[in-house]
């Protein structure tokens, strides 16, 4: 995943100096395919709604990105953890649903 770096906040001290320091911020859990695909299965769906599920918008965007690194060269250890995750989900949803 890409991040952007870290927000400063730049202060005044008593001498008039400026000095940055980090910010810290409580950021939400990354939505995942894995939890995604969970909290709907765990939602014990009916077959339809098997047969119709759909990753969130920002899933399949991700997925998209992922790609385009792949075919970059460009993945991260990281990201191709994720890849992985994606491939091994897809998968999975493919054996539910037939």
């Amino acid at each position: 995943m890409r991040f952007s770096p870290p927000l400063q906040v730049l202060e005044r001290g008593p001498g008039g100096e400026v000095s940055e320091s980090p910010v810290e911020m409580s950021v939400a859990p990354p939505l995942t395919i894995t939890h995604t695909i969970s909290q709907f299965l765990g939602s014990a769906p009916s077959l339809e709604e098997i047969v119709a599920f759909k990753l969130p918008e920002v899933i399949e965007q991700r997925a998209l990105v992922l790609l385009e690194c792949n075919r970059n060269g460009e993945l991260t250890p990281n990201e191709h953890d994720e890849i992985e995750e994606f491939t091994h989900m897809g998968h999975f949803m493919n054996r539910v649903k037939a």
